[in-house]
């Protein structure tokens, strides 16, 4: 314990889904490098998160960035982040696949009056 700070002990990585195409894939931001779907189970059994480059050939450093973010599962799962599952292709297309925590993209709120409460629970 650090300064009344507990410390959590490290996540292990949870396995990747294993078929993509049992997901349909919803579009909820394209920021022009990368889309961020949330993948619906066909059966039910639950949302993924996946995010995949917004080009069919995507930059070098863009695919190195979805690379990367799987290797640090272990340190965002310590910081209630968004966790990577995996990496798997789909579609022709490299896709990270993470644990969907819920909720709607921050863009998606901006530019638009939030109420107080609203406001707080995001800042």
């Amino acid at each position: 314990m650090l300064d009344g700070i507990a410390k959590r002990e490290p996540l292990p990585p949870p396995a990747a889904p294993h078929d993509m195409a049992e997901y349909a894939l919803e579009l909820l931001h394209d920021d022009g490098e990368y889309r961020v779907m949330r993948g619906h189970h066909r059966s039910d059994a639950g949302t993924i998160l996946a995010i995949a480059p917004s080009h069919e050939r995507p930059a070098a450093s863009t695919l190195s960035r979805l690379k990367r973010s799987v290797s640090m599962a272990t340190e965002l799962a310590q910081l209630d982040s968004i966790i990577p599952l995996g990496v798997v292709q789909y579609d022709g297309r490299l896709m990270v696949v993470a644990r969907d925590p819920g909720g709607v993209v921050l863009a998606q709120l901006l530019g638009r009056p939030m109420e107080i409460g609203q406001l707080l629970r995001i800042a």
